[in-house]
């Protein structure tokens, strides 16, 4: 079966990986909604997804198959297909239901960890942030939970990345000092 997107429709010249072609289920969050797509290809990069739910080119998405989440922002969309691009890399194999060679069942790439996390603890903020009561009562733990966020992103950018050191410095150094704060 062909690609139902053409290829024009993301040069090749524009990947950075080759994809891999697949067909699996998981879910689409975007803003407050989400929707279940099928992944029809997949790079470290990025992803070909079949779906009805089409946030506008440029949002942030969050993919989740069980404890697997990849987050990226749209690329482009046309009819109920998306283009995503991940904001780290993937591991295709683990996405595609594949250890790597000699790993045992609980190991994981640090990255899909961090991203769950973040995930979660977004989640969570979200929630939070829902209730002006909420909000006005802990406004203090709000902030170091967005610093924990903050830095976990910082974190995760990290991963095979030297030029982000002054940004996790200073949000190390915004983290210490929040534990200070009553």
């Amino acid at each position: 079966m062909s690609d139902p997107v053409p290829d024009a429709s993301f040069p090749a010249e524009q990947r950075r990986s080759p994809r891999a072609s697949m067909f699996i289920a998981c879910t689409l969050h975007a803003g407050g909604e989400h929707a279940p797509v099928r992944i029809r290809n997949m790079s470290p990069d990025g992803a070909l997804l079949e779906t009805p739910l089409l946030p506008v080119p440029g949002s942030r998405v969050r993919l989740v198959r069980e404890t697997l989440v990849a987050e990226g922002i749209v690329a482009w969309t046309k009819d109920k297909h998306l283009g995503l691009r991940f904001n780290s890399a993937v591991s295709v194999p683990i996405w595609m239901g594949r250890r790597p060679s000699g790993a045992t069942p609980a190991q994981r790439p640090l990255g899909n960890d961090l991203s769950m996390t973040i995930a979660l603890l977004e989640h969570l903020g979200d929630e939070l942030c829902a209730s002006a009561a909420t909000v006005a009562a802990h406004p203090v733990a709000l902030q170091k939970l967005d610093i924990a966020v903050q830095l976990l992103r910082a974190l995760q950018l990290q991963e095979g990345s030297e030029g982000r050191l002054g940004q996790l410095e200073a949000l190390r150094a915004a983290s210490v000092e929040a534990m200070q704060w009553r």
